[in-house]
């Protein structure tokens, strides 16, 4: 699981982002059509170059 590049859990409910620390390869991440709130828990993924979170219940958007 540590080689995992692409992870797709849209439409799957989920209303915190949490659980993905040891995805380290991660490049892609797909949690459209979710419950999430704010957007956190992505500290770790140095890699990660896309990043959908369309039709969630993001207000607010951090600046880096």
């Amino acid at each position: 699981m540590e080689n995992l590049t692409e992870l797709w859990l849209n439409e799957n409910s989920i209303s915190k982002i949490e659980g993905l620390d040891g995805l380290f390869q991660l490049k892609s991440l797909f949690l459209s059509f979710n419950q999430i709130s704010k957007i956190e828990g992505l500290d770790n993924l140095k890699n990660l170059e896309t990043l959908w979170l369309c039709n969630n219940l993001i207000e607010v958007f951090p600046c880096p």
